[in-house]
C-alpha cells in the first residue's frame, strides 16, 4: 500500500493538471475552438475518475485519521484549494456556454422571424414556428 504521503502528492499532482486543463477548456471556449474543447473535455473527465480513485484510497489508508495533523494537513489544504480553484472556473466556463447558447436561441428566432414573416406562428411555448405549406393549400 502506498504511503499517505504519496496518495496524497499523486492527487495533488493529477489536480494541478485538471487544474491546467479547465484553463484550456477556457481559453478554447473564448476561442470558439470547440473541437479543443471536445478533445479537454475528455481528458478532464478522466481526470475527475483518477481524482476520485486517489480520494477512495486516501480514505480507505489506516493513517486516514491523521490527514488533520501536520505534515498531511497542508497537502489537504492544497488539495482543496486546488479543487475549488477547478470549480470556480468550471462555473465561469458553464455560464460562458449559457451565455452563448441563449445568444444563438436569440439569432436563430430573429432569423426565423425575418426570414418567414409571411408564415410565422407561435408554438403553446411562444417560440417562433414557420409553416413551410401555410397558406399554399388555399384556392380562390
Amino acid at each position: 500500500m502506498s504511503t499517505l504521503t504519496n496518495l496524497l502528492e499523486q492527487q495533488i499532482s493529477e489536480l494541478q493538471v485538471l487544474h491546467q486543463v479547465v484553463q484550456e477548456i477556457r481559453t478554447a471556449l473564448l476561442n470558439r475552438d470547440l473541437e479543443k474543447v471536445g478533445q479537454l473535455s475528455q481528458k478532464e473527465e478522466q481526470l475527475l475518475m483518477n481524482i476520485q480513485q486517489y480520494d477512495g484510497n486516501i480514505a480507505l489508508h489506516p493513517d486516514h485519521s491523521k490527514l488533520k495533523e501536520p505534515p498531511w494537513d497542508a497537502q489537504v489544504n492544497t488539495a482543496k484549494t486546488l479543487l475549488e480553484q477547478c470549480r470556480l472556473i468550471n462555473q465561469a466556463n458553464r455560464e460562458h456556454v449559457e451565455i452563448n447558447l441563449a445568444s444563438m436561441n436569440r439569432l436563430h428566432q430573429l432569423l426565423v422571424t425575418n426570414r418567414h414573416q409571411d408564415s410565422l406562428t407561435y408554438t403553446e411555448k411562444g417560440q417562433p414556428h414557420t409553416s413551410a405549406s401555410s397558406g399554399q393549400s388555399i384556392e380562390v
